[in-house]
């Protein structure tokens, strides 16, 4: 256990920084609760240290600033030759990381290059906490959690309502789906749009800045891979079936994905279930093309949807 002890509970607790291990040792001799910033899958969180306490020993920070050194080193070096590679949130959560592993060196450089793919990289960022928010939205309803949903769209509300996500997860949410749907139907335009208008803007930068160099080597880059819609023939009434189970399928791959938290292979889960949503997804959309007033379809399209948009988005470079 990775722990950083505390005075108390407080919502800025103060951090022990003199003698930390003999302020644990003593306080658990006394019989007193210990509060302490204890570390879990991604950040510290605030809680109790155990009653029943082994051996306390600083950590030996130089060789953990080494090996996430290392890690933070193969990750760049993957994320360079990958199809993400170009992809402004791959470079923001490499500063996210190096942040978060105190290897403040290469915090900028990683901002840098988010802002150089992205101009408007604040704004994607809060879209593309949104659309995870709004995907767990839709998770936990289909799982029939209302009180988890509930919180999710809560956050919603709370932080990110001016958002294009925000506002379809407060449709779907009501119950809006023929509003929904019209959104739906136009999403993979807006996304190409979008990306042009952001390649356009960086090539624009570029000339202002009389860097020709930076200029060709953007015209040169390949765009961020995405998903390809697959082709859909439908053959008969049997079809909803079909698209039901790829649904099913995919959604029980990315439940199991979710729960594995970030561990080596969960990629891997997500995207197989990926593949099984996107083709529940075009499935629907053919559906939904054929009978344009089937809410029931409209809604499941949605749903199909969104869920492939999580198995990409949970899929992280680090």
């Amino acid at each position: 256990m990775y722990a950083v002890p505390v005075m108390d509970d407080s919502k800025d607790p103060q951090v022990v920084d003199q003698d930390p291990v003999g302020y644990i040792k003593t306080k658990n001799q006394a019989g007193s609760k210990i509060w302490a910033l204890i570390k879990g899958r991604k950040d510290f969180i605030l809680g109790q240290l155990p009653d029943t306490i082994g051996d306390v020993e600083l950590v030996d920070q130089k060789a953990v600033v080494a090996a996430n050194t290392s890690d933070f080193q193969q990750k760049v070096a993957a994320l360079r030759n990958s199809a993400r590679a170009n992809d402004a949130l791959a470079w923001y959560d490499g500063a996210k990381f190096a942040y978060r592993n105190r290897l403040d060196d290469h915090v900028t450089e990683m901002l840098d290059r988010a802002l150089d793919l992205d101009p408007e990289l604040v704004k994607t960022v809060r879209e593309d906490k949104a659309a995870k928010l709004y995907a767990n939205l839709v998770f936990h309803l289909q799982n029939n959690n209302q009180k988890q949903a509930d919180a999710y769209m809560s956050i919603i509300k709370r932080k990110f309502a001016d958002t294009d996500q925000g506002k379809q997860a407060k449709l779907f949410y009501e119950g809006k789906t023929q509003e929904l749907t019209a959104i739906a139907m136009q999403e993979d335009q807006r996304r190409k749009d979008e990306a042009q208008k952001r390649l356009l803007a960086r090539k624009e930068k570029a000339k202002q800045a009389g860097d020709e160099e930076k200029l060709k080597a953007i015209e040169q880059e390949k765009p961020v891979e995405e998903p390809a819609e697959e082709e859909v023939v439908l053959t008969g009434s049997a079809d909803e079936q079909a698209a039901e189970k790829a649904y099913n399928d995919g959604y029980a791959l990315y439940a199991k994905a979710n729960d594995m938290g970030p561990v080596a292979g969960r990629n891997a889960v997500y995207q197989q279930a990926a593949k099984f949503l996107e083709k529940a997804g075009a499935m629907y959309r053919k559906l939904v093309e054929k009978s344009p007033t089937d809410t029931n379809l409209q809604a499941k399209m949605i749903k199909a949807n969104q869920m492939k948009f999580g198995a990409h988005k949970n899929q992280t470079a680090f």
